[in-house]
């Protein structure tokens, strides 16, 4: 496995933003995760698909996690297991998928945009093209 720099969320362009995932397509099912971790206004994204899930055991990420790449092919975010299956259920072979993730739209170390997002949440999840949870 590559080793990549660890990954800092850059911060929000406005209170308003929201951070969906740009999930590459792939020429087979354990190609590894490519995702553009992208900004948008909401009401001006891009058609995304919002994903709920029971995130499952919360345990310590190990450097043997799953991990995916950031667009600048330098950084990556360690994922659980459940988030990895997650996403190779969404890729598709032909085009990326706009996605936004519970477990990974926000910054859970900023209290500041903690304090912004979570109260935007119903709106994410109302302006998606489609829930799954």
């Amino acid at each position: 496995m590559p080793i990549f720099n660890q990954f800092h969320y850059a911060p929000l362009k406005t209170s308003n933003s929201i951070r969906l995932i740009i999930l590459d397509a792939a020429s087979n099912g354990q190609a590894p995760l490519s995702c553009p971790l992208i900004q948008v206004l909401p009401g001006r994204a891009a058609n995304y698909h919002a994903i709920s899930y029971v995130w499952g055991e919360r345990k310590v990420l190990s450097p043997s996690s799953p991990q995916i790449r950031h667009d600048d092919d330098t950084s990556y975010l360690r994922i659980t297991p459940n988030i990895d299956t997650v996403l190779r259920r969404f890729r598709s072979f032909a085009e990326p998928q706009y996605l936004w993730l519970d477990a990974i739209y926000l910054d859970k170390d900023d209290k500041i945009e903690k304090a912004q997002q979570i109260p935007q949440i119903r709106d994410i999840y109302q302006q998606a093209e489609s829930m799954h949870i």
